[in-house]
């Protein structure tokens, strides 16, 4: 059972990485656009 929960975990984790790797290229996108 634990280890289902750390299943769980590592996805949310690896969904969060996603996320946080899309907004940081947004902002570099951003600041490209505008330099």
């Amino acid at each position: 059972k634990s280890s289902e929960i750390k299943r769980d975990d590592n996805r949310r984790r690896a969904a969060h990485t996603a996320a946080e790797q899309k907004r940081r290229n947004a902002i570099r996108v951003i600041e490209i656009n505008y330099i």
